[in-house]
């Protein structure tokens, strides 16, 4: 009795907050380079300048996998049978679920039962971290307006 009024009274609000801002900030980071693609007209495909970028900053390619897993349950694609096909090579909303599982049972006094349960992500540092390194990366070609074209086109390989 104890446990089911601990569940129902303290509702894990904060880490389905935490949740959905890190999906936010990844799905925000990841249209920057929609953004650089028509701003600056260069390339003639919004991918080959997602493949250029990432080609030049690891972390922006990678992060544009971890946002297309968020957004998508299963990717893949239509095959000739006109049937759903998944792609094996591609992040899944599945590899970035919570993954880690701990519970905790206890026992008190008067034969109170008290459980504990935490849920983990083993990925979410990844995530942090790549946001961490995008972030710096896109800081780094605003802080001269002047410059942020170059910046741009030498992580591509282009300048």
């Amino acid at each position: 009795m104890a446990y089911e009024r601990t569940m129902r009274d303290e509702p894990d609000v904060f880490e389905r907050k935490r949740a959905a801002s890190l999906f936010a900030a990844v799905v925000a980071f990841d249209a920057v380079p929609e953004y650089v693609f028509h701003d600056l007209g260069v390339w003639s495909r919004e991918q080959d300048l997602r493949a250029e970028l990432a080609r030049g900053q690891p972390a922006l390619g990678e992060l544009h996998e971890i946002a297309n897993a968020l957004k998508h349950c299963r990717r893949g694609r239509i095959n000739k049978a006109n049937r759903f096909e998944v792609s094996e090579s591609k992040m899944h909303a599945v590899d970035v679920a919570p993954a880690d599982l701990q519970v905790g049972v206890d026992v008190g006094d008067g034969g109170v039962v008290r459980v504990t349960a935490s849920f983990g992500a083993p990925i979410a540092d990844r995530i942090h971290a790549c946001l961490g390194e995008c972030w710096r990366f896109w800081v780094a070609a605003s802080q001269a307006p002047d410059e942020c074209e170059r910046h741009i086109l030498s992580t591509c390989g282009r300048a």
